[in-house]
């Protein structure tokens, strides 16, 4: 017989990793699709093989993968722009240049624009 704080622990364990292998499944099905993959601006899943057949790794930024989450249901709204104020602050804090700063801000800033707007904002791809 388990102790039942274990086993409510244990169930929320397994829930956990349920909703994280569904959010892994959705990246990868959205990577094996070259439009789908554009549309959200990562590489495909051949552009990655093809990286590392090469000695080099895919850089993504992690908008992404928290929109990903955000439309699987992983993530609410609200927990989706306090990631993004929270890495757009980090990256102001931390930039060494204005440039590194605008060019890493842009998905952030864009997310949180397209936010406030109530989804008015579209990217040229959505």
């Amino acid at each position: 017989m388990l102790d039942p704080q274990i086993a409510a622990d244990r169930e929320r364990a397994i829930a956990l990793a349920k909703q994280d292998r569904r959010w892994k499944e959705r990246l990868v099905a959205i990577m094996d699709d070259p439009a789908q993959a554009g549309a959200v601006g990562i590489p495909n899943y051949a552009a990655v093989l093809s990286n590392s057949d090469n000695g080099y790794a895919t850089m993504l930024p992690m908008i992404v993968a928290w929109r990903v989450a955000r439309d699987e249901g992983l993530l609410s709204d609200e927990e989706l722009r306090d990631i993004c104020r929270k890495q757009a602050d980090l990256i102001r804090s931390r930039a060494s240049t204005p440039k590194d700063a605008r060019d890493a801000l842009a998905p952030y800033e864009f997310e949180l624009s397209k936010s406030a707007s109530g989804g008015l904002i579209r990217s040229p791809a959505a």
